[in-house]
């Protein structure tokens, strides 16, 4: 009884090992699905100018270089390099990793440091071999602040009948 009970255990054991290769395995349509993620959501059909997101484009972000992306982000400086980082909490944790660097005239940049704003110029992937952020945006265009929506108090939709119906 005892070997029985060993055997269905290594065997239990054997089955999940060889699952757990089938499980990190991806199929062929899996991986031309990602390949197919543009980082840019186009306006204009075939446009030189798109927005992104910071996720979309860090999945993607050659499909983007050359391109005039529209990107909100939070606006810092690191050790003397104007960086756009996803968030606040992006910068206040020093993932530059995930940020941007700015090159070129900063000039509409004056005034809107250490704020979220929209920021368009055209995306460059990192030149530099030993730069931590992953792209590089150059020729600011645009460059305004984000201005927080307004909360209102939510608008009923639809109300409990649950409890009516149970009557």
């Amino acid at each position: 009884m005892k070997n029985h009970g060993l055997m269905i255990g290594v065997v239990a054991v054997c089955a999940m090992l060889a699952a757990v290769p089938a499980c990190s395995r991806r199929t062929d349509d899996a991986g031309q699905d990602s390949a197919k993620l543009d980082a840019c959501y186009y306006r204009v059909k075939n446009s030189q100018r798109c927005d992104s997101s910071f996720q979309r484009l860090m999945l993607n972000p050659a499909s983007a270089a050359g391109r005039q992306v529209g990107l909100v982000g939070y606006l810092a400086p690191r050790s003397g390099v104007a960086l756009l980082y996803p968030d606040e909490q992006s910068y206040l944790n020093d993932v530059v990793v995930n940020a941007v660097a700015l090159e070129g005239d900063l000039s509409l940049l004056s005034g809107k440091w250490y704020k979220t704003v929209r920021l368009r110029a055209v995306f460059h992937l990192t030149d530099d071999p030993i730069a931590p952020w992953f792209g590089v945006m150059r020729g600011l265009s645009v460059a305004d602040p984000v201005v927080p929506l307004e909360r209102e108090d939510p608008v009923v939709i639809h109300e409990d009948v649950s409890s009516e119906g149970q009557r």
